[in-house]
């Protein structure tokens, strides 16, 4: 459903498009928006990249894989501040039309993935909010599916500096963030939200 994959960045793009960090901060009331439910048409998905660029041969390094399943390093925030929006199917939770009679799954693994100098990550998203209810039938937690709503949003994107390894079952070190601005729905064909860090001189 979502892939994560490593591409050869341009240099001299990158550069190009570097962007200042922003802060990790949050703080108000997520705002209510009518969205649209999955019986409607999918929007085309989405795809966030994350590249990077350095004077010097070194690297940076992110949560590709978390113990809770999906990427751990792209968070979506309405741009009023607030929680961030849950954007990964939890597999440990049935979908509230079938509550009772579906399989669930165990704990992922967690995964670091190394950005070296000249390359970025690609995380393609479909686009999909997940909202916690209670099933009808019992006092159990489900998740229920709906598209993203039409609005202005905020696409974070975290690394570190450091990490204990890298692959399955490591961690990132403490993590640095940038933000980058979400108006949905997009053009079609729109090309990836895309922040380019540049340890430059």
């Amino acid at each position: 459903m979502m892939n994560a994959m490593i591409t050869r960045a341009s240099i001299g793009a990158a550069a190009a498009v570097g962007l200042a960090l922003a802060g990790c901060g949050g703080g108000q009331d997520q705002p209510v928006i009518d969205a649209p439910t999955l019986d409607a048409a999918p929007p085309e998905a989405i795809t966030f990249r994350l590249s990077y660029q350095s004077d010097v041969p070194d690297s940076i390094f992110v949560q590709s894989g978390t113990g809770a399943g999906g990427q751990g390093w792209l968070t979506i925030h309405p741009v009023g501040g607030g929680p961030a929006l849950a954007i990964l199917d939890d597999c440990g939770l049935c979908d509230c039309a079938s509550c009772g009679s579906c399989p669930v799954c165990g704990q992922a693994q967690p995964e670091v993935t190394e950005l070296a100098r000249g390359t970025a990550l690609d995380w393609s998203w479909d686009v999909r909010v997940f909202e916690r209810e209670t099933c009808s039938t019992s006092n159990l937690t489900c998740e229920r599916a709906t598209f993203l709503a039409p609005g202005d949003y905020i696409a974070r994107f975290c690394w570190s500096l450091t990490s204990d390894g890298v692959g399955p079952n490591h961690h990132v070190g403490p993590l640095v963030c940038a933000d980058e601005p979400l108006v949905f729905p997009r053009p079609a064909a729109a090309p990836p939200i895309e922040h380019a860090e540049c340890a430059c001189g």
